[in-house]
């Protein structure tokens, strides 16, 4: 697809979400939208902050601590709702969690302790910014359809 040049200046002024009456030079360059949050990606993570947490369990599955860790786990707490002849109505609700991980007991118990069962922990890095209405719900029915409660860190 071609476009004008003004055509182009218009999309990128919509990408940036500058009201119309700016008028940018042809050689100007639109950068992205800060981060939501204000967080910083740091490699693979979403921020710093989840980044570190991540090395720490790393850390605690390597010393034997935790096991079965995984990063961004979906469950699903609602199904896709679908009508009568099979279209799709209402998309399927996911929570996707940063991480989760099975915690063994306490090693100071005593001997034995890695004979104990082992525990779900579901875990989710939030600042208070990120703490919205919709993480909100969405952890309040993990535990309502899935008996887990999510741990924030």
């Amino acid at each position: 697809m071609r476009m004008t040049e003004e055509q182009y200046i218009a999309a990128q002024m919509r990408i940036a979400k500058l009201p119309a009456a700016v008028e940018l030079p042809p050689t100007c360059v639109v950068l992205a939208p800060a981060m939501k949050y204000r967080n910083v990606p740091t490699g693979k993570y979403h921020s710093k902050k989840e980044a570190k947490r991540a090395q720490a369990l790393r850390l605690r599955e390597q010393a034997g601590t935790i096991r079965n860790l995984r990063e961004q786990v979906s469950f699903d707490l609602i199904p896709r709702q679908t009508g009568p002849d099979g279209k799709v109505i209402e998309r399927a609700c996911r929570y996707i969690a940063d991480f989760a991980y099975e915690e063994a007991a306490d090693p100071l118990s005593g001997p034995g302790w890695e004979m104990l069962p082992w525990t779900l922990v579901v875990e989710d890095v939030k600042s208070p910014v990120s703490r919205t209405a919709d993480y909100i719900i969405k952890r309040k029915l993990m535990l309502y359809v899935h008996c887990i409660a999510v741990k924030e860190t």
